[in-house]
C-alpha cells in the first residue's frame, strides 16, 4: 500500500478494492464490506465502461441478426440469463443472475430496441435505476457479410453508478470480457445447431 489514505487508494482503484490494513469502517460510511472486499457506494459518482470489438460468425447477417434478438436463443447464449421476454415490440425483458461481487440475481432488466434496419444494425438501450445501481448503456451492432460468414462488430458505452460501477474496476472487467466471450461461443453453438 502507498502513503494515501484507504479512501483515496479506493478511489483510485474504482469501486472495489481489497479491505486496506487498519481500515475503519465507522470512518467511511461510504463503504460496505462483501467477501472480504469493500465496496465503494460511489454516492453522486458515475463511471463510464466502454467495450467494442468484433466477432465472426459463419452464419450469414441475416441469421445472426435474427438470432440476437430471438428470446430462445438469448437466453440460452447470455451467462446466467433465466428469462428473455418481448415486453414490446420495441422491448425485451431480461432476468440476470450475474457473478459480480455484491450484485447477486436475478436482476430484471430492460433493454429498449432503439433503432435496428435489418439485417446490418440493430442499437440497444438499458436505462435502470435500482438494485446495484444505476446503468444507462447505449451499444450498437453492426453485421455484414464476408467471405465465410457475417462480422459483427459492437460499441457499447455505459455509464455506471453505485455498486454496479463494479463492472469497470480491475476486479469486474475480467468477469465481464469473460461473460461476454462466453457469450458469442453460445451464440455460435446455436446458430451452428439452426444451421443443420
Amino acid at each position: 500500500m502507498n502513503s494515501n489514505t484507504p479512501i483515496q487508494v479506493l478511489c483510485s482503484l474504482g469501486p472495489l478494492a481489497l479491505k486496506p490494513k487498519g481500515f475503519d469502517d465507522r470512518i467511511y460510511p461510504d463503504m460496505i464490506w462483501y467477501d472480504n472486499l469493500y465496496f465503494n457506494k460511489c454516492k453522486g459518482r458515475s463511471f463510464q465502461m466502454k467495450l467494442n470489438g468484433t466477432h465472426k460468425f459463419k452464419a450469414s447477417s441475416a441469421q445472426v441478426f435474427n438470432a440476437i434478438l430471438n428470446p430462445e436463443i438469448l437466453k440460452s447464449s447470455i451467462p446466467g440469463c433465466e428469462a428473455v421476454v418481448y415486453a414490446s415490440p420495441s422491448q425485451i425483458t431480461v432476468d440476470l443472475t450475474t457473478p459480480l461481487p455484491g450484485l447477486r440475481g436475478p436482476i430484471p432488466m430492460a433493454i429498449d430496441i432503439i433503432n435496428q434496419q435489418a439485417p446490418n444494425y440493430v442499437e440497444l438501450q438499458v436505462l435502470r435505476n435500482g438494485k446495484g445501481g444505476s446503468i444507462n448503456a447505449v451499444c450498437k451492432i453492426n453485421i455484414v457479410d464476408e467471405a465465410g460468414g457475417a462480422l459483427l462488430s459492437y460499441d457499447a458505452k455505459a455509464d455506471l453508478e453505485g455498486m454496479i460501477a463494479v463492472a469497470d474496476n480491475p476486479i469486474g472487467q475480467p468477469i465481464v470480457k469473460n461473460s461476454l466471450n462466453s457469450f458469442f461461443k453460445n451464440l455460435d453453438k446455436a446458430l451452428e445447431a439452426s444451421l443443420v
